[in-house]
């Protein structure tokens, strides 16, 4: 019973890690990186949904780890990571 309950804090850590590490990736490379390039009505038309888009996925990364839902938990990270580097 202990080693399963310390494989399951260990599980529950590195969760909480993979979701607080969203919290970088969405500052870093979407929002600094889209305001960044917003300079006129047009240019905020087409920056401000990706910046609308990363806070959806950041806030889902941690419904995600709240809920201990490894699936989602991963392909969210991966899509907001994606969202970042093509930005």
């Amino acid at each position: 019973m202990d080693t399963e309950s310390t494989a399951n804090s260990a599980k529950k850590l590195i969760l909480w890690i993979v979701a607080l590490y969203a919290v970088p990736t969405y500052i870093l490379l979407i929002a600094i990186d889209a305001s960044r390039q917003i300079h006129d009505l047009n240019s905020f038309m087409l920056h401000m949904p990706v910046i609308l888009v990363g806070g959806g996925l950041l806030g889902s990364i941690h419904t995600a780890a709240r809920r201990n839902n490894w699936p989602l938990l991963i392909w969210f990270s991966a899509v907001l990571w994606m969202l970042g580097l093509w930005t």
